[in-house]
């Protein structure tokens, strides 16, 4: 069995007590590819994408079986995870969306005055 196909068993055990229901459900996954996969198929890129989208931990250990499979805490906090990115994305585009509307306000209102002149 690959290296990989080993790993995908123990976090599956380890987090989610061996259920590959709980385990698929949570990647969005078909059932049946986890089971395969922890049979010994080789996992797809996008399988194992969604791995590490879905699921908080070291993501070091299930490529290279280095570390621990969870993460220390310092690792948590210098490592965002794929959500608080797109969060922080979703708020700086927010926040660059106001300051085009007060700009462009602000322009409204000189080319107003500009007019009244």
């Amino acid at each position: 069995m690959n290296p990989i196909s080993l790993r995908i068993n123990e976090l599956i055990e380890k987090l989610f007590d061996g259920n590959n229901s709980k385990f698929a459900q949570k990647l969005g996954v078909n059932e049946a590819n986890v089971r395969n996969y922890r049979k010994g198929t080789l996992p797809k890129i996008d399988f194992i994408i969604k791995i590490y989208e879905n699921i908080e931990f070291n993501f070091d250990w299930l490529l290279t079986g280095k570390g621990e499979i969870l993460l220390n805490k310092e690792d948590t906090i210098a490592t965002p995870s794929q959500k608080e990115l797109n969060e922080l994305k979703d708020f700086k585009i927010r926040t660059l969306e106001k300051e085009l509307e007060r700009c462009e306000e602000e322009k409204k209102t000189l080319e107003n005055s500009k007019s009244n002149v």
